[in-house]
């Protein structure tokens, strides 16, 4: 276990740092949203890579990361193409001033790299306690990871859709689709898909350590940088604030009257 720890971690280390890199000759930090995707592909292959035996349960958790990762960086990169610095990216430098460089470095590429080893070790825990044969548990676990792929991907179609075709300016909110059910569905549907992949591992030996991943990231996406961020960002809107009234923050649920 400690092995794939180290191993993971070294390669997540060489990783970020050389996204980092590229950040800078490019002047723009919001690469590092296209470097968490590539993070946990790194993970999932490169611990496949060492396992001692793989099974159908390492190539199952496999693919769903692997497909996950892939469709994020593809949307996070059409998204970022062309475009300025991420605004939240800017007040980070702005605020740094003269320490810009380093902090984005520590604070930011090398922290996200430590959350994707924290979130990524149910990867490394199947990986290294090999299960035998599928169990109930692993079925019911990938139709969470597929709900929750499903929701994070149609999101994300309506959200681009109405900002390519229908937003004309900066107050104009997305409330139709599954908008009309959370206000940020793509974020629960991100969040979900990481509880499918615990249930998964659950089988393996100490697996019941495996939900530390989701917890983290839920925790993430609705403390820390996903859900405040945004609920901050739109916090003057009126239409916005009335239709935080009616719907329900991140769990999908009926609007109310």
């Amino acid at each position: 276990m400690l092995t794939g720890v180290f191993y993971t971690g070294v390669a997540l280390f060489v990783f970020m740092s050389l996204f980092y890199v590229c950040s800078q000759i490019v002047k723009k930090i919001s690469i590092v949203d296209v470097a968490w995707g590539g993070g946990f592909i790194l993970v999932a292959g490169l611990n496949l890579a060492l396992a001692r035996t793989i099974t159908m349960r390492q190539v199952l958790l496999t693919s769903m990361v692997f497909i996950w990762g892939v469709r994020l960086i593809a949307h996070l990169y059409s998204r970022l193409r062309g475009k300025p610095e991420d605004y939240r990216y800017q007040q980070m430098k702005e605020r740094w001033g003269d320490r810009a460089a380093v902090r984005t470095y520590t604070h930011v590429f090398l922290f996200q790299g430590l959350l994707v080893l924290a979130i990524g070790y149910p990867l490394i825990m199947v990986n290294v306690h090999i299960g035998g044969a599928l169990y109930p548990s692993d079925y019911i676990g990938t139709a969470i990871w597929l709900a929750g792929f499903l929701c994070e991907t149609i999101a994300d179609v309506q959200l681009r859709r109405f900002i390519r075709f229908e937003k004309k300016s900066r107050d104009d909110i997305m409330t139709r689709g599954l908008w009309r059910y959370s206000r940020h569905p793509n974020y629960f549907g991100e969040a979900l898909q990481w509880w499918g992949v615990a249930i998964v591992v659950l089988p393996v030996r100490y697996g019941w350590m495996a939900f530390f991943g989701p917890l983290i990231i839920t925790i993430l996406l609705l403390k820390v940088s996903g859900v405040p961020l945004l609920e901050k960002r739109y916090a003057d809107n009126p239409a916005y604030r009335a239709y935080a009234r009616k719907t329900s923050l991140f769990v999908p649920w009926f609007p109310k009257e």
